[in-house]
């Protein structure tokens, strides 16, 4: 009798878990943008971004074609940090140098040439607050906080030592003064303001992820999970398309690239 209680209280538990992520799978494609894409990202305004070697295109959230920008001189775009969205960061790891653009997609300021600070083989980096930014050093395993002035005014120490993991970032991000790294073998590593270790999630083989209404969002395959930061709860949606290589969500809108395209969808998971 205890066993079934047992069992019927997972069974419970765990279904609450899945219809977490609100929505009844309800989805409208209001839009296709043909192409070969590296990756897409979206702003707090659920503009959609997509990058293809050293070009940058945004679209509203309909589809519709906003701007552009395009720098052959810089080499590839390795990250596209969009989370604010009139300073937008673009990261070159071929040539070690930072961007940043307008709302418009215009350069806004001088770029960062990183090889000034030493750091010319830094593999990833993203925006900070206070105008700053973070760096990632593979050769030194350590992170930089770099300030508006060019100086450097946290590192972390040595990853490898403070989380026993060698580590290859393929995507960064800082949300509510806090650093988090994915790492395909092993998983998402949070940071804090001054580059102190906090744990490891251990999500792995993800490219890249976003962060929506205080939840970490990411996919895996056709599926996107999202993780609550708050109640540390993971829940996941299926995705209309089979084929999704990334994933990306804002208000009433699901992004989806696929080898070929982005899929623009109307849907009301979010509700």
């Amino acid at each position: 009798m205890q066993n079934k209680f047992i069992k019927n209280f997972i069974f419970i538990i765990i279904s609450l878990i899945l219809l977490s992520f609100k929505g009844n799978n309800d989805f409208t494609l209001i839009k296709t943008i043909e192409g070969t894409f590296d990756f897409i990202n979206v702003d707090n305004l659920g503009n959609l971004y997509i990058i293809n070697d050293n070009k940058i295109t945004k679209y509203d959230n309909n589809g519709n074609l906003l701007y552009n920008y395009v720098s052959p001189i810089d080499g590839d775009i390795t990250l596209a940090d969009v989370s604010n969205s009139m300073k937008i960061l673009l990261f070159y790891k071929d040539f070690a140098r930072i961007k940043y653009l307008d709302n418009a997609l215009s350069v806004k300021g001088n770029y960062i040439a990183l090889q000034d600070l030493s750091l010319d083989l830094a593999s990833m980096a993203c925006s900070s607050y206070e105008n700053s930014v973070w760096v990632f050093d593979p050769i030194s395993y350590q992170l930089y906080r770099i300030n508006e002035y060019l100086q450097i005014t946290q590192t972390s120490g040595n990853v490898i030592q403070l989380t026993g993991h060698t580590i290859n970032p393929t995507f960064m991000a800082e949300y509510d003064n806090t650093l988090y790294i994915s790492d395909k073998e092993t998983g998402i590593l949070i940071f804090d303001r001054y580059g102190g270790y906090i744990k490891t999630y251990p999500f792995k083989n993800i490219n890249n992820f976003q962060f929506y209404d205080n939840k970490i969002i990411y996919n895996c395959g056709d599926t996107l999970k999202s993780l609550d930061l708050k109640q540390n709860d993971v829940s996941q949606l299926i995705l209309p398309d089979k084929q999704c290589i990334s994933a990306k969500v804002s208000l009433n809108r699901l992004f989806v690239m696929n080898k070929d395209k982005v899929n623009i969808y109307q849907t009301n998971w979010s509700k």
